[in-house]
């Protein structure tokens, strides 16, 4: 099921919601990737917790950690626990862990392929928007967003994947937003964002786009702390219903 979050003030244009309190019209889907496309939580819980043993880290177990940090970049997080040149290492160790030994874990969340198969069908660009490096190749192996949505087979569903590398300020900054909707042609006020996390809804916010939280990736004891989406979905499908089956 689907409700009407707590709508953001976005300046500037004009923004249309059904009865309902849904976008009115919606021209364009932005997509965070980890935890709202793709189930990858205990991927980069196994791989951060090997890092931590090897570091002798003790303050925060990693699914403790990624809790505390939800959503936001291990590159801008572990520096709040390690001195800055440590943060750096520690975050290289942590992506060759994950690439060579995590990523069997990953996987499609139920309903995200028939999800995008339908909005590609009605011609509804979609692009991803992601704290992960687009790609990444170090130390003889190959990784990254790029990659990973290739090998779940829904890259094609995308027009652009935009990753950590590609901007310079992050999420909840609107450099990424804003990029993919220029190259789309698409308005903010015609643009959803859909994620998991309080850096996704106020990137949306900070952008002038509508927002969509995705429950279905995040865990039952974790709420954003004070922020919404203009909507929250539950399923994959309630998305699917509200923007594809009502039109």
């Amino acid at each position: 099921m689907s409700s009407p979050g707590s709508s953001a003030r976005h300046p500037g244009e004009s923004r249309q919601t059904t009865e309902h309190g849904w976008p009115g019209h919606i021209a364009a889907v932005i997509f965070d990737f980890d935890d709202t496309l793709a189930d990858t939580f205990e991927a980069r819980r196994t791989a951060l917790q090997r890092v931590f043993d090897d570091e002798g880290f003790t303050q925060l177990t990693a699914a403790q950690f990624m809790r505390v940090h939800w959503g936001m970049p291990f590159q801008t997080s572990l520096p709040e626990y390690f001195p800055r040149a440590v943060a750096r290492a520690i975050s290289a160790r942590y992506r060759a862990a994950y690439w060579t030994g995590a990523t069997h874990h990953v996987r499609l969340y139920d309903g995200v392929l028939a999800l995008l198969q339908a909005m590609r069908e009605r011609g509804l660009p979609m692009a991803v928007l992601t704290s992960k490096h687009r790609r990444v190749s170090e130390d003889g192996y190959e990784g990254g967003a790029q990659l990973e949505l290739e090998r779940l087979g829904i890259a094609p569903h995308f027009r652009r994947i935009l990753g950590f590398e590609d901007v310079r300020r992050h999420k909840p900054d609107p450099e990424g937003v804003h990029a993919l909707l220029g190259e789309m042609g698409v308005a903010p006020s015609a643009a959803l964002l859909v994620g998991d996390s309080a850096a996704d809804m106020l990137a949306a916010r900070n952008a002038g786009c509508w927002s969509a939280l995705a429950r279905w990736g995040v865990p039952d004891d974790h709420q954003p702390i004070g922020v919404t989406g203009d909507v929250t979905l539950t399923t994959p499908h309630d998305l699917r219903r509200h923007l594809l089956d009502a039109r």
